[in-house]
């Protein structure tokens, strides 16, 4: 921004000034005319502390030819530079060829240079990033331990997908329920019901435009029992031996959402019978089976929300060391496809001591009980 300090007098001497250089110009332009016709350097106190440059600054007029130029009374005074130097002399070698100058053609044309390039460089990004549409995208469900604008989701999650012009969406794959292709802003994606990837194109109506793909990795579950706590089975009481857990059923990795998707275990008869079970079993005895619940359970926003409980009872002593077995297949499902797929067996373990002391494992829980 330039500022036009203005003078009324007659040649050869201020009289007044007008304008943003009013402090520097009545209280710094004292000085001498040289035979060069040009002030000598001012007074650095003077101008320092009138600009805030502090005591022992010193500031600089640029070799000014003329208060007035010759022959053009009352024209326009010259710009100053009041910008701090360090003490000294603060003088500018007048251009070779030129006479008394500011020595500044140099500078001149490297700004501009630099400008141009700055130019170029900017117009080249903002041309960039017209061509390429912006796309963003956010999972329905949050998962427990990531943002919802991840590329790796659970089977069965819906992802919304925008765009900040129109086109066309299309999925190579998508869950059984989801549409492959849409047109518009906005595309609702669901994932498939097994692992994999898929890759969603947006191609924009405008041709000049770049296509967009972003590919999200599909995941299933795993499942683990955490947080055993101890529960009451069917007629307990001292004396009698027997042991039940409840544990909360977690499905992992938290880095996804399970949501939109159901669990259950199918039952199974006890196997790899030892000692104490071994020879019940021998003598005509029967082992329990395991009876899970056969309806399905909703898994939580958490990954969890499922409680199970474990445990055996109803033997009669006297007892000796022994064990036996319950291979568990657990499964999930996606609610809107009602197929099961299986995730793995779970090893549900029960043992007994001498003592009639039970012991009960599944997963990473574990709980014992004496009798």
């Amino acid at each position: 921004m330039q500022h036009d300090a203005r003078t009324t007098h007659r040649p050869g001497a201020v009289t007044a000034v007008d304008g943003p250089c009013a402090e520097a110009s009545a209280g710094a332009l004292v000085g001498k005319r040289s035979h060069t016709d040009a002030l000598e350097p001012v007074a650095a106190s003077t101008v320092g502390v009138a600009h805030g440059l502090g005591a022992g600054s010193r500031a600089s007029v640029a070799q000014v030819p003329s208060v007035a130029a010759p022959g053009r009374p009352g024209g326009p005074l010259p710009r100053l530079d009041l910008r701090p130097t360090p003490p000294g002399p603060a003088t500018l070698s007048p251009r070779e060829g030129h006479g008394a100058g500011w020595g500044v053609d140099s500078m001149i044309a490297g700004i501009t240079s630099a400008v141009r390039s700055a130019t170029k460089a900017v117009a080249g990004a903002v041309s960039s990033l017209v061509r390429t549409p912006v796309i963003t995208h956010e999972t329905t469900s949050p998962a427990p331990n990531a943002d919802n604008n991840r590329t790796t989701v659970g089977v069965g999650e819906y992802v919304t997908f925008t765009s900040n012009m129109p086109g066309t969406w299309k999925a190579d794959r998508a869950g059984p329920t989801s549409p492959k292709k849409m047109r518009g802003e906005f595309f609702v994606w669901g994932a498939m019901y097994t692992k994999g990837t898929a890759t969603i194109t947006f191609i924009p109506d405008d041709r000049e435009k770049r296509s967009v793909e972003i590919t999200l990795t599909v995941i299933e579950p795993d499942v683990d029992y955490l947080n055993a706590r101890a529960r009451a089975f069917p007629g307990q009481a001292a004396g009698v031996a027997g042991v039940m857990m409840e544990t909360d059923v977690t499905f992992g990795p938290g880095t996804v959402s399970f949501a939109n998707t159901d669990w259950l275990e199918k039952g199974n008869p006890a196997t790899a019978a030892t000692g104490y079970f071994k020879d019940l079993v021998e003598n005509g005895g029967k082992l329990p089976y395991h009876r899970p619940n056969p309806k399905p359970m909703g898994i939580d926003e958490n990954n969890t929300g499922v409680p199970d409980q474990a445990g055996f009872w109803d033997f009669a002593g006297p007892f000796t060391a022994g064990s036996f077995e319950w291979v568990i297949p657990t499964y999930y499902r996606v609610r809107e496809g009602g197929q099961k797929h299986k995730i793995k067996d779970v090893v549900q373990t029960c043992t007994i001591g001498p003592d009639g002391t039970m012991t009960v494992s599944k997963g990473s829980s574990r709980r014992s009980r004496t009798p």
